[in-house]
């Protein structure tokens, strides 16, 4: 019987977790059939795991049973990751010093990559993420302007010089970018509220702050989240993209492995954040999609069965779930507020294809998530 691009997906996706996140490196791997190189490496790059899979490949050593088109593709996103590895941590260690006196935290991207994936791993990222107080931005803004950045406009993709305004659309974000000004690399985004998608997000930003950690990064002195808040963070920047990059859930099994010591801390503040749908889901992912013999079988209600494995499909398949209900069951809050959305949102609830039949807009979906965040006070 022939086999899907899907179900090679799937099973790729699980060797990669058994590999990086149960650290099974004795098993026997044998790598399937690879017909379509290109369509496996945009699924790849869509869910930002084509370092994973190039740093298992080589770990593995299973260069010579793969095609030279995908080897070749795979090398060249390693060689922008390597020199771009090199490139941020000088910037760290200029972005250190000049923030030294100021309250801050630097999380996600090559900080979790450092502190979770066990420095060998390659995690991709961006730019460098940092939460400040909203009273220091004026000094900061101006102490990165005399430090050689200058500010960069996401919505034209360029430089835009020593503004010191902050304009409506970074109000809303709660952020601000910069750039180094003469070569135009090392993206600066300076946060005042991590979570600003949230009505958390304030009070989470705080504590990030309040609990902050100095580590040491490459021999620079850094102060970085404790890994409660960046698994707590995780969580939500998973909600924030609509799970778009399966990256976020191995960030979330590695994250959690480190924190499992102080569980009952974490469970506090899953609970007091109403996150407790969301990572129901994240069980049945690791029990569906990654076959995790390390959880016990779970009774799921046949509601939560139907919605979550919808999911996992949409997830390997589009890279996003399109059921609104899946959003609005996972989102904070939703488990308490459950009829009054099903009686506002959805009168006819059993027949959501007459709202969300075939050829219907993402942007469709994404207005009635919004309208129930509204009906739910989110």
């Amino acid at each position: 019987m022939k086999r899907s691009i899907d179900a090679d997906y799937r099973y790729l996706l699980t060797l990669l977790f058994d590999y990086f996140c149960r650290e099974e490196r004795s098993l026997p791997v044998s790598l399937f059939n690879i017909r379509n190189c290109k369509k496996l490496l945009n699924r790849l790059d869509n869910h930002l795991l084509s370092l994973l899979f190039h740093r298992f490949i080589s770990e593995a050593k299973l260069t010579d049973r793969i095609p030279a088109e995908l080897k070749s593709g795979l090398d060249d996103r390693f060689k922008i990751y390597n020199f771009r590895d090199r490139l941020y941590i000088q910037g760290i260690e200029r972005i250190a010093g000049i923030i030294s006196e100021f309250n801050h935290v630097m999380y996600k991207g090559i900080f979790f990559e450092r502190r979770f994936y066990g420095g060998a791993w390659p995690r991709p990222f961006g730019d460098i993420d940092i939460l400040v107080e909203e009273e220091a931005l004026p000094d900061l803004i101006y102490l990165l302007f005399q430090n050689g950045f200058t500010r960069y406009s996401v919505e034209k993709l360029s430089p835009i010089g020593e503004v010191r305004e902050i304009n409506s659309y970074e109000k809303h974000k709660c952020e601000i970018n910069f750039c180094d000004s003469r070569t135009g690399t090392i993206f600066i985004d300076l946060h005042w509220n991590a979570l600003s998608e949230f009505k958390c997000g304030e009070t989470i930003s705080g504590e990030m702050l309040s609990t902050r950690e100095g580590i040491n990064f490459n021999g620079i002195q850094i102060y970085s989240t404790s890994d409660e808040y960046a698994l707590l963070l995780s969580l939500f920047n998973a909600l924030k993209h609509r799970f778009y990059h399966l990256l976020y859930f191995f960030d979330l099994f590695l994250i959690y492995r480190k924190v499992k010591g102080s569980e009952e801390g974490m469970n506090k503040l899953i609970n007091r954040y109403r996150l407790g749908n969301l990572c129901r889901f994240i069980t049945f992912l690791r029990e569906d999609l990654f076959k995790d013999t390390e959880i016990k079988t779970r009774s799921w209600t046949g509601f939560e069965r139907n919605i979550f494995s919808g999911a996992v499909t949409d997830i390997v398949t589009r890279g996003y779930p399109k059921n609104p209900l899946f959003y609005l069951y996972v989102y904070p809050g939703f488990h308490e507020r459950y009829r009054y959305i099903k009686s506002r949102l959805f009168p006819d609830y059993y027949d959501l294809k007459a709202h969300f039949g075939r050829g219907r807009r993402l942007s469709r979906t994404l207005f009635y998530i919004e309208k129930a965040r509204r009906l739910c006070g989110l």
